[in-house]
């Protein structure tokens, strides 16, 4: 069993759009995320926009990984939420927010895990987790409108 451990960071990234642009743009996450779980079998990303809402990726006739259930839901100024990471016991909380500023948005995302977790668990998550390490796809698609590949994580 690995020793609990509790991860905690921020980002913060600015955008030159209206908030409600970025804000939708952002859910759109197979246009800048594009890392799956189920890789060819995946049919699409679903994001449930409402309070329960889940978000996950769809493999077809009911297969899939759900990403997590959305806590709080106030568009266009944010959302939460709650997931497990694939075993382990590990428990991720999300919070998007994000702020008008000029005409331009600042999303500040802020992520909790929490649980048994290696140091390469930690790492992982503070990598996959961070907004960070894909503010290249993230700016691509919700200034220009071009998706890119992402980073070789």
């Amino acid at each position: 069993m690995h020793p609990v451990r509790h991860i905690q960071f921020t980002n913060e990234l600015r955008f030159e759009r209206p908030r409600e642009e970025v804000f939708d743009k952002f859910l759109q996450t197979d246009k800048w995320f594009q890392i799956s779980y189920g890789q060819e079998r995946l049919k699409s990303v679903v994001n449930e926009r409402r309070v329960g809402g889940q978000i996950y990726e769809d493999w077809g006739e009911g297969t899939g990984k759900l990403y997590g259930t959305i806590g709080w839901w106030d568009p266009p100024n944010g959302y939460s939420t709650i997931s497990q990471m694939l075993g382990g016991g590990i428990t991720l909380n999300h919070r998007y927010e994000f702020d008008d500023d000029s005409g331009a948005t600042v999303l500040r995302h802020e992520l909790s895990a929490f649980g048994p977790m290696s140091e390469e668990m930690a790492e992982g998550i503070e990598d996959h987790g961070s907004l960070q390490s894909f503010e290249a796809q993230l700016h691509s698609w919700i200034e220009r409108d071009e998706v890119i590949p992402p980073p070789e994580l």
